[in-house]
């Protein structure tokens, strides 16, 4: 359910894409995740390519993330309705002759992968304008990718605040990184940008905490930015003189209003 200007009922942004799994939790069998606070189903095809649907079938609403995956289709466990990517019925076992039957459907979501992520559009039945977000340096020579999955007790805004939330590091990671040692006043710009808003921190000299000491033990100043990319990315990058380069991208999927 979205109302009409693409912004979900409890404030979500539906017109948008947002990684639904990573391309490893997304095997041989459905799976069940919740989007906007919607079930829903990823599965893949018989060429391996992810498609995702309400989790609910069209017949009598039993979620289909219980069903298996039978060629390029997914069938419910309950009657042995099958679907395509699309969200058509394509088999109904208990009707003579077992014909398809495409005007029974569920919605569907478009989903593409890459990255290491399935993205889904979080608005049913829509063929996106636009394409997902990409991760950037994901094969740049000398650099390495690490991918960790984070739930949060905690709604999608106030999890991008805090991941952007320079300040706190003072005084909840005291001492890993910042606020070992005296403070230093910098200067911030601020600038929006086509696809959200940047912040560029100057004169930031290394902090003193651990964390720090051990990426750049020659010392030397801290190129930092901060940026929040629509709908609900967190991205983080440092530069500490000529030994590290940090970024941090946090793409936040709101499950529901109070999981992230």
């Amino acid at each position: 359910m979205m109302t009409t200007n693409g912004t979900h009922p409890i404030g979500f942004i539906s017109n948008a894409w947002y990684v639904l799994c990573t391309t490893r939790e997304l095997g041989t069998r459905p799976l069940a995740r919740r989007l906007l606070d919607q079930p829903l189903v990823a599965f893949r095809d018989a060429d391996g390519t992810p498609g995702v649907l309400l989790d609910r079938c069209a017949h009598r609403n039993v979620p289909l993330s219980a069903g298996r995956v039978c060629g390029s289709l997914l069938q419910c466990a309950y009657h042995g309705w099958r679907y395509d990517r699309e969200g058509a019925c394509r088999r109904i076992p208990g009707l003579d002759g077992d014909a398809a039957h495409p005007t029974r459907r569920v919605p569907h979501y478009a989903t593409r992968e890459h990255d290491g992520h399935v993205w889904v559009y979080g608005a049913a039945d829509v063929a996106p304008h636009d394409e997902p977000y990409r991760l950037p340096a994901i094969d740049r020579p000398g650099y390495t990718t690490v991918q960790r999955v984070v739930d949060a007790e905690a709604g999608v805004f106030a999890v991008v605040e805090n991941a952007l939330d320079v300040p706190h590091t003072a005084f909840v990671h005291r001492g890993l990184f910042r606020g070992a040692g005296t403070p230093h006043r910098i200067r911030a710009i601020v600038t929006r940008t086509a696809a959200g808003v940047e912040t560029e921190y100057l004169g930031e000299p290394r902090p003193e905490g651990i964390a720090a000491r051990v990426l750049a033990p020659g010392g030397g100043v801290v190129t930092h930015f901060d940026r929040f990319i629509l709908p609900s990315i967190a991205q983080v990058e440092y530069a500490i003189g000529d030994a590290t380069h940090l970024l941090v991208t946090a793409l936040c999927t709101p499950i529901d209003a109070f999981s992230t």
